[in-house]
């Protein structure tokens, strides 16, 4: 998946996952990875989203945190800095997401967009964490709209 068509923060979000990979001892990069990354986001749209649907994102990143500290540990691949190993189940979320962004007439991927395609349960456990906090992807939507 081409990085160039995702927003700095977007970028950041995924890229940064790197560092959260590290901190579970995981081998590869998850949608849960992703959320807490976007979730812990100074400054961050998504952080700004939740708690407009009235959600603490501080109640999101301890739920995914737990869940993270419950996955088996992998051997950490130690690996060229700008090199990331994805999840099929994130991969499919980023697909997701770009469509959210073609769908929304967008050009690039933003943090939005992937917060939207993370709220699929079907994908991943981040989606049903998400849902268990009534954040949906009809609600970011509304969201969205009204700011």
């Amino acid at each position: 998946m081409n990085l160039d068509k995702f927003t700095h923060k977007a970028q950041e979000a995924i890229t940064g996952s790197r560092a959260i990979i590290a901190r579970y001892g995981h081998s590869q990069v998850t949608p849960e990875h992703v959320l807490l990354a976007i979730a812990e986001q100074n400054d961050g749209v998504a952080a700004k989203i939740i708690e407009l649907l009235n959600v603490k994102p501080e109640t999101v990143v301890e739920e995914v945190s737990r869940y993270l500290a419950l996955q088996p540990k992998g051997s950490q691949i130690t690996t060229a800095k700008d090199e990331i190993h994805v999840s099929s189940k994130l991969m499919q979320v980023l697909e997701a997401a770009a469509k959210e962004a073609e769908r929304l007439k967008d050009e690039y991927v933003s943090v939005e967009h992937l917060l939207m395609a993370l709220c699929d349960d079907s994908k991943a456990q981040a989606g049903t964490i998400l849902k268990r906090h009534n954040v949906t992807r009809e609600r970011i939507l509304q969201v969205l709209t009204s700011i």
